[in-house]
């Protein structure tokens, strides 16, 4: 959005979180759209530093997709990867490679 490519970010995530609740609510938590919204969160999260919370944003995201979407949905392994890089930025080393390597 535009408060994040103008490195708003805390701005953004206020606005994100906003926007996934009335996802959630007008859709449903597993919708396409909401799960989209979730990943803008876990994004904007990592953006911060907000790795360990970005990190478990990511964790229920990829669950929901994979049910939804299946295991190998682009969507599913790109938040894989997310998950990946937000254990790394956390030191989470052999949690990185072994996510990586799914």
């Amino acid at each position: 959005n535009a408060l994040s490519a103008a490195g708003r970010l805390a701005e953004a995530e206020v606005v994100v979180r906003g926007n996934l609740e009335v996802a959630t609510e007008l859709h449903g938590a597993e919708h396409r759209h909401t799960l989209g919204t979730t990943l803008n969160l876990g994004l904007l999260l990592d953006g911060q530093g907000k790795h360990e919370e970005a990190a478990q944003v990511y964790t229920e995201l990829v669950e929901a997709q994979a049910r939804v979407l299946g295991a190998e949905h682009r969507d599913t392994l790109n938040t894989a990867m997310q998950l990946a890089g937000a254990a790394l930025h956390q030191g989470r080393n052999a949690e990185a490679e072994r996510q990586y390597r799914q």
